[in-house]
């Protein structure tokens, strides 16, 4: 994100981009072969290799948020513009300051 909007990257210079891709993808993946089909998305059995590598020994939390969930996220964060005048991510709001961290529904 740039403050004007999105900018895009070859991935094959700006390795963070790269890293954040593999990670998203895999923390798809995860949740394909469990969470999608009721399955525990903590039981290691069930992870990719590659998604052990990338979560193992790094502080990490997962989580995986259903329709309820992102419409009460999508729900506060309008709230907050109308209330504010400015989104939350926005530099004005002083927001992007704080981590604001709720514990994730049942899955």
């Amino acid at each position: 994100m740039v403050p004007d909007g999105v900018m895009f990257q070859n991935k094959r210079v700006f390795k963070p981009l790269q890293a954040a891709d593999i990670l998203a993808w895999q923390m798809q993946n995860n949740m394909r072969r469990t969470v999608m089909i009721g399955r525990n998305p903590l039981d290691r059995s069930l992870a990719h290799p590659g998604f052990l590598m990338l979560r193992d020994n790094r502080p990490m939390e997962l989580a995986f948020y259903g329709r309820k969930h992102m419409q009460k996220a999508f729900d506060a964060t309008r709230a907050y513009y109308e209330k504010n005048g400015v989104w939350p991510w926005e530099p004005e709001s002083g927001a992007f300051l704080r981590i604001m961290r709720t514990a994730p529904g049942p899955i």
